[in-house]
């Protein structure tokens, strides 16, 4: 099934996203008439017919609409690491699992404080074309403050911080019964005990990943995975 993204121009109306058009006229060698498949993020995927179409713009007329569920939230926060192809191969993966919001923090401990934005909306994109997500996930358009990652109660069921304590409970032992979650993974030299402090304080649990060394974006994948099965279960059973 070949989807493409593209925006609602008006009420029937879309335009494919412009990284689209070559794929779309050239690739595949579509014409006018032809019928496609389009999402828009929003949670909406689009039967229609292509009306207008050159090598700077496809337009096509809507035929039918599908709407669909968004995803239990699973919100990752996480410190970046010195390279950025590793945070971005975990937002692609993180994507295909069913994360539905990044949140890129300022520790104290961080290696790195910069991204480009543009560029990881793209990763985003292309993930949730390929693994027929239909809602982008949210990201932060800059790396924040630890102290403004933190998320209130109303906002998500289950909060977790993620340190190298062996007394803390097992992340896969908390799965029971959770609507939504956040979690917070800190960067290689791990979170230091006032960010703890300072996250238990505002009501985040302490939890830990296991007695294997993880890296960072191997121990955000990791605790996603655990926690999007848990979600998934939990919302079978009820």
């Amino acid at each position: 099934m070949i989807i493409f993204l593209g925006h609602k121009v008006n009420e029937n109306q879309l335009s494919l996203a412009e990284s689209e058009i070559q794929h779309c006229y050239k690739t595949l060698r579509k014409r006018s008439g032809d019928t496609i498949t389009v999402h828009d993020g929003s949670g909406y995927s689009y039967e229609a017919i292509i009306t207008d179409l050159s090598k700077k713009q496809i337009l096509a007329e809507i035929i039918s609409q599908t709407e669909h569920p968004r995803l239990e939230k699973l919100h990752l926060t996480i410190a970046l690491t010195k390279s950025l192809d590793r945070i971005e191969w975990l937002v692609s993966k993180s994507v295909e699992i069913g994360v539905t919001d990044f949140t890129f923090v300022n520790c104290k401990r961080s290696e790195k404080r910069h991204f480009r934005y543009e560029r990881m909306q793209r990763i985003i994109e292309s993930a949730c074309k390929q693994s027929l997500k239909y809602h982008f996930p949210t990201l932060t358009q800059s790396v924040i403050p630890f102290s403004e990652s933190l998320l209130p109660q109303q906002e998500v069921a289950q909060r977790y911080i993620a340190s190298y304590k062996p007394d803390n409970p097992h992340l896969s032992t908390l799965g029971d019964g959770v609507k939504s979650a956040h979690v917070m993974i800190g960067p290689e030299g791990d979170f230091t005990p006032d960010e703890v402090s300072l996250a238990v304080a505002n009501g985040y649990t302490q939890i830990n990943l296991g007695h294997q060394r993880l890296r960072t974006e191997t121990a955000g994948l990791y605790a996603m995975t655990l926690l999007r099965a848990a979600l998934d279960n939990n919302a079978i059973h009820t």
